[in-house]
């Protein structure tokens, strides 16, 4: 005679199934890791301001509404020219890396760890035709700049390509910012940090391949004739 199989308490095992499905829901929200920050790279820009063309205006999206805006005024003998640079639409601040006028970076700063300042009308100067300003020298240099939409802080870098005094015409290469709270470095594309955009040789790498003997002469000659070729600006 077989002895029915008799399933006990099939309602409490319902009831233990629906607190165990409760805990691990909770478990999950508890332990699951945070949302990755990210960093947020342009693309190559190479967005031209001549002096030439005479007066520029043009901005280039960040998120939120905020943007940065690029301003050359230049008449078209090019005898005179006035570059500026600012960051404009944040809620609760608009900076650049600087005191007074904007100080170029090298690659490789951490932008957060560097003093800012609130330009004036949200631009501050590059350079003017009288000298004044932060870039002087043909070459490669990066803009640290940092914005607040209300949710925190958020910093960035943009490169630019410097032409000539007294012009002051220059290329808007690209750009890169991060969410709030990440970290990061002029040239830095991504979070993992591994994918930073490349300069080849700037006005303060010569030296360094000058270091190399004949290979880095080789280099630096080649790079200081496609500087001056015809056709930058």
């Amino acid at each position: 005679m077989k002895i029915p199989v008799r399933t006990r308490g099939f309602a409490l095992s319902r009831s233990r199934w629906s607190a165990y499905l409760a805990a691990a829901a909770a478990s999950a929200i508890h332990t699951a890791a945070p949302a990755e920050a990210e960093i947020h790279y342009s693309g190559i820009v190479e967005s031209k301001f001549d002096s030439g063309k005479g007066p520029i205006t043009r901005s280039f999206p960040l998120s939120g509404g905020v943007s940065i805006l690029g301003f050359h005024f230049g008449s078209q003998d090019h005898v005179y020219g006035d570059a500026s640079f600012g960051i404009k639409g944040a809620a609760v601040s608009n900076q650049l890396v600087g005191n007074g006028n904007i100080f170029p970076l090298p690659r490789g700063t951490v932008v957060s760890q560097r003093r800012f300042f609130s330009p004036a009308d949200n631009l501050a100067l590059l350079q003017s035709y009288l000298g004044s300003g932060d870039f002087h020298a043909h070459g490669i240099y990066y803009i640290g700049f940092r914005f607040n939409k209300g949710a925190g802080e958020q910093v960035g870098w943009a490169r630019i390509r410097w032409g000539d005094i007294p012009r002051c015409n220059f290329i808007l290469i690209d750009y890169a910012w991060g969410d709030v709270g990440d970290k990061i470095e002029t040239g830095q594309k991504s979070s993992d940090g591994n994918d930073r955009v490349s300069d080849q040789v700037d006005s303060q790498g010569s030296l360094g391949l000058l270091a190399l003997g004949a290979v880095g002469v080789a280099a630096w000659r080649a790079q200081r004739q496609q500087e001056k070729m015809p056709g930058d600006f």
